[in-house]
């Protein structure tokens, strides 16, 4: 038996409905503490040129997001490191609790 398409987006659209209401309470729950929400499973970063090194005299938007805290917000990210494992994402969360506790 096989659905169309048309109930798969509806089962979709109802899933992200329900999610939206998980994040909204994780919103509520996480606030002063550190929020992570990731709305679709696993992909990779596919950089442009300049991501990694800026253009034209300009910092690399990955810098721009590293460099220093925005507010009391701290990106860490491995797709921020260039490659997406372990130990990236370690170096990537240490740097940005680092900088939001000023270590």
């Amino acid at each position: 038996m096989t659905q169309s398409s048309i109930e798969l987006s509806e089962q979709v659209l109802r899933l992200e409905r329900r999610l939206r209401g998980v994040y909204r309470l994780l919103v509520v729950l996480c606030l002063g503490s550190a929020l992570a929400l990731n709305r679709w499973v696993h992909a990779y970063v596919n950089p442009q040129p300049g991501f990694f090194f800026g253009v034209n005299g300009k910092p690399a938007p990955r810098d721009v997001l590293r460099n220093q805290p925005h507010g009391r917000i701290a990106f860490a990210n491995t797709d921020l490191a260039g490659a997406s494992d372990h130990r990236n994402s370690i170096r990537e969360a240490d740097r940005a609790v680092k900088q939001l506790i000023g270590a």
